[in-house]
């Protein structure tokens, strides 16, 4: 019966009252419709992709989907069944829905319920509250496609929960992938206004410059995970640099070959391998789109590391790994991890 009520609903009462984009036109055509309708030669269609986001949303307009706030305490339900089946749902309409209905299920459904969740991870650490979060990540990463969206992101303090998760080793490629968007988006903004382009390219990216917190985040967590794992490699078992492993826990590094003492050393490094092959390459594509992220790389902290890193990770990835007591791991299935 539940799943027969949400093909109902995803079949017929979405259509009817107007959660889903008409399909009547292609983005070009309905951006010439607005570029005519300002030159008074036309109007633009009603059932074009770019009219409701670009329309005040009424307050009228808005209460007609607070139903989909429901959705929350379904979602957040200790039957994992019924969760898995409700966000599995809501996944498979969010790409039909229109601008208004994507911002009310962002900002009413999955950012509660990924609040609540982060929550109860932390007391409980329960499966089912790891897959809610994880939903919710993926979500962000999809629905972050609009400024209007990303500027309510940001006012409801949401990235501050993100970076938090930085260290989570099942949530970071999401959260590299929300912090790429923003970071972008708020790069794109500052150039958008000519008159103040000048004074971007010489302070948005200063060192003490505050215009732009979420890439020194960013920066920092690279550095530190950086020398994290040159730590690790080369002082042999000190406990201090080991970062809470013991003294057993060392690497031996000889001409070809790589010495784990203990399965634990072995998945510590892996995952620190893991972190900073998302971290960097998250400050790659970054590098790729901006020409003032290029510029501030010459002159921040966490590139001085980079060359080190390199040769120490390339130096490491040719040997033979081995771990005390197990069996030979060959090296295509160290660098998969």
């Amino acid at each position: 019966v539940r799943t027969s009520g949400l093909v109902l609903l995803e079949k017929t009462f979405y259509r009817q009252m107007g959660a889903f984009e008409e399909n009547s036109g292609c983005e070009l055509c309905a951006r010439n419709s607005q570029v005519a309708n300002v030159d008074g030669s036309s109007k633009c269609s009603t059932n074009s992709v770019l009219s409701s986001p670009t329309s005040p949303i009424s307050e009228n307009r808005q209460s007609k989907w607070n139903c989909l706030g429901l959705f929350r305490d379904l979602l957040l339900s200790s039957d994992p069944k019924l969760t898995f089946t409700i966000g599995t749902h809501l996944l498979r309409i969010i790409p039909q829905c229109k601008f208004v209905v994507k911002q009310e299920i962002l900002f009413s459904v999955f950012y509660p319920v990924f609040l609540k969740a982060r929550e109860r991870q932390t007391g409980s650490n329960k499966e089912i509250d790891k897959f809610l979060v994880l939903t919710c990540l993926s979500v962000f990463t999809y629905l972050l496609r609009r400024v209007r969206i990303i500027d309510q992101f940001l006012e409801q303090k949401a990235l501050d929960h993100i970076t938090v998760m930085l260290k989570d080793k099942d949530a970071m490629k999401l959260c590299c992938s929300i912090m790429e968007i923003v970071i972008i988006t708020q790069i794109w903004k500052n150039e958008q206004n000519p008159n103040d382009s000048d004074k971007i390219n010489k302070e948005i990216f200063h060192e003490a410059s505050v215009n732009l917190p979420d890439f020194d985040l960013l920066l920092e967590e690279i550095r530190c995970s950086s020398e994290k794992f040159l730590s690790m490699v080369h002082c042999k078992g000190d406990e201090e640099n080991l970062d809470h492993l013991s003294l057993s826990d060392s690497i031996i590094s000889s001409d070809g070959t790589l010495m784990f003492d203990s399965p634990q050393c072995y998945q510590h490094y892996s995952q620190l391998v893991a972190s900073l092959t998302c971290l960097w390459r998250t400050l790659a594509n970054l590098s790729l789109f901006s020409p003032q992220v290029r510029q501030t790389l010459q002159e921040r902290s966490a590139t001085v590391v980079a060359h080190t890193l390199l040769l120490t990770v390339l130096q490491r990835a040719s040997k033979s790994t081995f771990v005390r007591g197990e069996p030979f791991k060959d090296r295509e299935s160290c660098l998969g991890q």
